[in-house]
């Protein structure tokens, strides 16, 4: 699929910060259920802005990120624009409902295939948001026989939520990393979603 223009920078905040597993109220529910709305229609549902990702950089330095179900691919090109060495991958189940524009190349694939082709050669993986279906399930378990205790990066609601399943959760142990706890800090969320931002690894 042919890339699409970049029309919307990278935002240096969130418009209605709530911090990640912190109950704070939003000054105006309804402005920022309609910004929410917004960046949804854009592909946009973790909000990504550059006070949790410029940390998330510094986190990552050097290594090589697989982020699968990337959709339209708004972190991978954040990180991208700050030296990542990252490959978005997407199944572009999305297509034929979404008018989603691309914000970075997002290779074509499912998870599964995406985690046998570069999952060797990638140090980190990288979840957001993802179905609640088997999908992410899979993806973590594939990435474990490819990198056996390798890091991965969750992003979205906690078990009982609506993003993965319960089998994820199930496998899905939070690792402890005081250096990323700056990041999870950082992260900020919308009014009513309790999405937030998790380091973990796979769990037998």
């Amino acid at each position: 699929m042919e890339q699409l223009k970049m029309i919307l920078p990278i935002p240096e905040t969130h418009p209605y910060p709530k911090k990640a597993r912190f109950d704070f109220t939003f000054p105006d529910v309804a402005s920022a259920f309609h910004e929410r709305q917004a960046c949804a229609s854009r592909g946009m549902f973790a909000f990504v802005s550059w006070d949790w990702v410029k940390p998330l950089v510094a986190w990552i330095g050097n290594r090589k990120v697989l982020e699968v179900m990337a959709g339209a691919g708004w972190l991978a090109r954040a990180l991208s624009e700050k030296g990542i060495n990252i490959i978005a991958t997407d199944d572009y189940s999305w297509i034929e409902k979404r008018e989603w524009e691309l914000q970075t190349e997002v290779k074509k694939m499912d998870a599964f295939s995406a985690i046998e082709i570069f999952g060797e050669e990638s140090d980190i993986l990288i979840i957001s948001w993802p179905y609640m279906d088997p999908s992410a399930f899979e993806a973590i378990r594939k990435w474990n026989e490819i990198r056996p205790g390798g890091l991965i990066i969750y992003i979205g609601e906690q078990e009982g939520g609506c993003t993965a399943n319960e089998e994820f959760f199930e496998h899905f142990e939070e690792v402890n990393d005081d250096t990323f706890n700056f990041v999870i800090y950082n992260y900020r969320t919308w009014e009513g979603l309790h999405d937030t931002i998790m380091l973990g690894k796979y769990k037998l």
